[in-house]
């Protein structure tokens, strides 16, 4: 699925530590943002449940995946299903479900039965994530992250291993506007494993270097016609350089994104975006693994009122290049109605049908 542009816009933190800290918010958003709706659409047109059928033609046979979406009066996803082949729960994909109290959200679930894992969270009075387990099929708990805050902001994150003993633990510190200055991984008997500074001027120059530190720093050029390119270089968890640079025009819409990885910067991810006013109207994703060798790409093209038009997948980590395209229609409420996939010979090889299901408007 495309990433929305309001997934481009946000901070990227690029590190794996800080990745591990915001996992648990941003996998909450992850069944939302690969559905064809945004919350504001699901809140403009009252829907209260999405019902997706898709059937899967392979040499001449057919399969059927069925994923049911139901939403609150608030636009917010609170449970979420999908089955394959049948409605048997040995058929059973996934299950995603939130449990609220007062208007706030207290839990939620990831059942993920094709991978025998699953997840349960839950949240503190400010809805941040505060719990996460990990459990088997039989059960058993087999890791679990623990999220102390302070003033909104998460101080210390603590991973316990299947024995529920620690077995390491991150500390943040953050300036007095809230800016994440530095982040410390440290092993189960209290010893440092690596150290992340964030401290640099405005400039994105280092304040101060210290030979053990991995420097998270960001620079910013401004362009005459209005274009800012932030390169923001950073580490994995290896403390192998990756380079993150972003393109925004004047209006503030990000029309490239490109990530670098190794001591060459051998590019390995691109996105590029145009616009018409505030619509997003083309979008081209590239993907490559870490040597540089291109795996797939993603074009994407979107009408006036943002809904896709046409899609364009190609893969290249075959023995010939695959593409696949896609055609859509909509409902008369301007809703998805059918997604239809065919191969390079324009033979059907997937038909998604939606459903929805709305709230009886208030009176």
């Amino acid at each position: 699925m495309p990433v929305s542009q309001e997934t481009f816009n946000m901070k990227i933190i690029p590190i794996i530590a800080a990745l591990i800290l915001f996992t648990n918010q941003a996998s909450a958003q992850y069944y939302r943002e690969n559905t064809p709706m945004k919350d504001s659409v699901v809140l403009a047109k009252g829907i209260s449940e999405l019902n997706m059928t898709e059937t899967r033609i392979y040499k001449g046979k057919t399969s059927t995946i069925l994923h049911t979406i139901q939403y609150s009066r608030q636009a917010t996803n609170i449970y979420e299903a999908r089955f394959e082949d049948t409605i048997k729960l040995s058929k059973i994909k996934s299950i995603y479900n939130n449990v609220y109290n007062n208007g706030k959200n207290i839990a939620n679930s990831n059942v993920f039965y094709k991978y025998d894992q699953n997840k349960y969270s839950t949240f503190n009075a400010l809805n941040q994530v505060e719990w996460t387990y990990y459990f088997d099929q039989n059960g058993k708990n087999f890791s679990a992250y623990h999220y102390q805050y302070a003033d909104s902001l998460c101080l210390r994150l603590d991973c316990y291993k299947k024995n529920q003993k620690l077995k390491s633990y991150y500390l943040y510190s953050y300036a007095p506007n809230k800016k994440m200055q530095h982040s410390a991984l440290y092993d189960r008997n209290d010893k440092l494993i690596r150290y992340w500074d964030y401290n640099c001027d405005d400039e994105g120059t280092v304040s101060k270097t210290k030979s053990d530190t991995l420097k998270i720093c960001t620079e910013k050029k401004y362009m005459a016609d209005g274009t800012v390119i932030s390169t923001t270089n950073s580490f994995d968890y290896k403390g192998d350089p990756i380079k993150y640079v972003e393109y925004h025009n004047a209006q503030k819409q990000l029309t490239r994104y490109f990530i670098y990885r190794g001591k060459d910067d051998l590019l390995t991810y691109q996105v590029k975006n145009s616009f018409i006013g505030n619509k997003l109207a083309t979008q081209y994703i590239w993907n490559a693994d870490k040597k540089g060798k291109a795996l797939s790409s993603f074009n994407y093209s979107y009408n006036a009122q943002g809904s896709l038009l046409s899609q364009r997948d190609s893969f290249f980590n075959v023995s010939k290049v695959k593409t696949n395209t896609y055609k859509f229609t909509y409902n008369s409420n301007d809703l998805l109605s059918s997604k239809s996939g065919y191969d390079q010979n324009g033979k059907l090889f997937s038909l998604v049908n939606y459903r929805y299901k709305y709230f009886v408007k208030k009176d």
